[in-house]
């Protein structure tokens, strides 16, 4: 049986994805209504102007893909931060990793390496459930 914050936080995330619900739907309502107000020649030159635009764009964004991948191999193999007028490119070391487990069953035995554990505080983040 569930205890009360458990249900208290099921409730609670309920109501979350229902105000995200409705926001959604109203900000489709809210486009809905704007497309209706407008003309079909408006919208009809909307999409012309996408279409123009949209292969540069593409384009762009592959070209800027290619760029971000170089800049990013450079950066890793100078091992500093580069920083520009209005990007930087930021270096960060490999992290290294242990098998906390591991560690912990050797720690029973080595009650002297407990000196170099640190526990950070949890986090949470709300991400969408596909």
């Amino acid at each position: 049986m569930k205890d009360h914050k458990s249900m208290q936080a099921e409730q609670a995330l309920a109501y979350y994805s229902s105000l995200i619900g409705s926001q959604e739907l109203l900000k489709k309502e809210m486009q809905d209504a704007i497309d209706q107000a407008m003309p079909q020649e408006v919208l009809d030159r909307i999409d012309d102007i996408k279409a123009e635009l949209q292969p540069e764009i593409e384009r762009l964004d592959t070209e800027i893909s290619l760029v971000a991948e170089w800049l990013k191999e450079y950066v890793i193999q100078i091992g500093e931060t580069l920083k520009g007028e209005y990007h930087m490119v930021v270096a960060a070391k490999g992290r290294t990793t242990w098998n906390t487990k591991g560690l912990q069953g050797y720690a029973i035995a080595h009650p002297e390496i407990e000196v170099f554990k640190s526990v950070h505080d949890p986090s949470a983040s709300i991400r969408r459930v596909s």
